[in-house]
């Protein structure tokens, strides 16, 4: 990845590997997976109002996956076996907190779609 395109990212992803002697994999903290993102790069990603950020970080305070210092959102998923399942929860999560959020305080410059950004030569 290059440096612009990491500048980009707003999603951070934390996974952990347990190797466990025998060579199995299903050792209990590989199904980890932690989304992190701070809140000023999900409002300039989104086009969340203030309102709408505020109410995101009153329902994650409120869940506990709020950090007030680093002033992000942390959501953490271990309910399936299968990684990648956990990361797809996590990412309906902040999909749904998103969508919530604009629905209780519009905005006009709110351009969030799950489905991802619209293809622009499509348009023209």
């Amino acid at each position: 990845m290059t440096p612009e395109e990491e500048s980009k990212q707003i999603l951070n992803w934390e996974a952990t590997m347990v190797q466990s002697a025998g060579g199995r994999m299903d050792h209990p903290k590989n199904r980890k997976i932690v989304l992190w993102v701070h809140l000023k790069d999900l409002q300039k990603e989104t086009g969340l109002s203030d309102d709408a950020l505020d109410y995101i970080r009153d329902v994650c305070d409120a869940a506990g996956r709020f950090d007030p210092r680093h002033n992000i959102i942390r959501i953490v998923c271990t309910r399936s076996r299968n990684r990648e399942h956990n990361r797809q929860w996590c990412l309906k999560v902040l999909y749904d907190l998103i969508m919530d959020a604009n629905r209780e305080y519009p905005s006009e410059s709110y351009f969030f779609d799950p489905k991802g950004p619209p293809d622009v030569s499509k348009l023209e």
